[in-house]
């Protein structure tokens, strides 16, 4: 099975959608699927391999159709991660089949990002002639692409990431005697990031705020933590890389999303991962309180987070759980990739429902033969 990827941007130690897309991408290489990711963060030239059966690929935004359109008999599937790709291969021809999975976009954000969005049912419309599945994340995700798009309701299906917990659990916590609130997420201009910050000045001196992620607010998030003297208190770190975001994920005593943008699901996998207590403010789709999600203990706070009830929840999460363990039975990318298979060898049979297909093999591998390309004597 031969797979396109199309994605605006994609880095292997980005911010967590991005990471989610590349580790599936890897996941199903190591399944025998060979992925194309074409992504404008390539470098020009020949294609990077990202691991086995994984190339990144050059995506020039205003070719990308074209190339497509004339490539397309050499994928089984095409699937568009976010609008803007989407927008790409929406024209006729581009693909036998095409899924779609939020990126970013309207379905993937929390409530209150949703009034940006003003031209939904325009995208809504296009989406229900160009694609055949819509794969969603989240139970979360997929409510909201069926509420605001009913006639779509039939081809949504739930895939959860994965998370590499070997690789957390060996990641070794760095030398701090303090308690560390491990701030995950780009730094796009959002009230959360005042609050957070707003949120230290109410603790005492044991607590230290480490920021992970970059972006636009960098600077003016800076210019507050110095009003509130608390410069001394606050690391800004920016994009780390993949081992020393994991090192930071160790040694933090609670986790939260320092804006509405962050992969809220993927957070709470990799802090289940490593017993890590995450903090979920400004929750829209949650009552407020303590939860079990993705096999870890959430603390949610409901509609806007002051910065006296963030500071209280950090306060506390930190005396309720002390050092934490790795655990056992988390969600793998190999379960990840298993499930895709099973969707898209359903999207390219034209398929509705849900069912572990005849020729699937214990482990997800794909049988050969068993997708157009294949059938054709190409075994991709």
């Amino acid at each position: 099975m031969r797979i396109a990827a199309v994605v605006p941007h994609a880095a292997a130690g980005g911010r967590s959608a991005e990471r989610r897309l590349v580790n599936g991408a890897l996941a199903l290489g190591a399944a025998g699927v060979s992925v194309d990711i074409f992504s404008d963060r390539a470098a020009p030239g020949a294609p990077r391999r990202l691991g086995a059966g994984v190339a990144i690929r050059r995506l020039a935004p205003h070719r990308v159709q074209r190339d497509l359109i004339a490539r397309h008999e050499a994928y089984d599937v095409i699937h568009a991660f976010g609008l803007p790709a989407m927008r790409m291969i929406a024209a006729p021809g581009t693909a036998p089949r095409r899924v779609f999975s939020p990126y970013g976009d309207r379905w993937s954000q929390p409530a209150p990002v949703h009034a940006m969005h003003r031209a939904w049912p325009r995208a809504a419309a296009m989406l229900v002639g160009a694609v055949d599945t819509i794969v969603c994340g989240s139970d979360r995700e997929a409510a909201r692409v069926r509420r605001d798009a009913p006639e779509l309701a039939d081809r949504v299906r739930v895939v959860r990431p994965g998370v590499d917990a070997e690789a957390l659990a060996r990641a070794e916590p760095l030398p701090i005697n303090r308690a560390v609130v491990l701030a995950v997420g780009p730094l796009i201009r959002s009230p959360r990031l005042v609050r957070v910050v707003g949120a230290l000045a109410s603790l005492d001196e044991r607590f230290i705020l480490v920021v992970l992620g970059d972006g636009p607010a960098r600077r003016r998030l800076r210019g507050v933590v110095a009003d509130l003297g608390l410069a001394d208190r606050v690391r800004f770190l920016g994009d780390v890389t993949l081992e020393q975001r994991r090192r930071w994920m160790r040694t933090a005593s609670v986790l939260l999303p320092i804006t509405e943008y962050e992969d809220v699901e993927m957070l709470a996998l990799e802090a289940a991962a490593i017993g890590k207590p995450l903090i979920i403010p400004d929750s829209a789709d949650h009552a407020g309180g303590w939860e079990y999600h993705s096999g870890g203990v959430v603390r949610v706070i409901s509609g806007p987070s002051s910065p006296l009830a963030i500071a209280d929840a950090i306060r506390e999460t930190a005396v309720l759980h002390g050092p934490s363990e790795s655990r056992t039975g988390v969600r793998s990318w190999a379960a990840y990739a298993h499930e895709m298979l099973s969707v898209y060898r359903l999207t390219i049979h034209g398929l509705r429902e849900i069912e572990a297909p005849p020729d699937e093999e214990p482990h997800g591998e794909p049988a050969v033969g068993s997708t157009p390309v294949e059938r054709q004597g190409r075994v991709l």
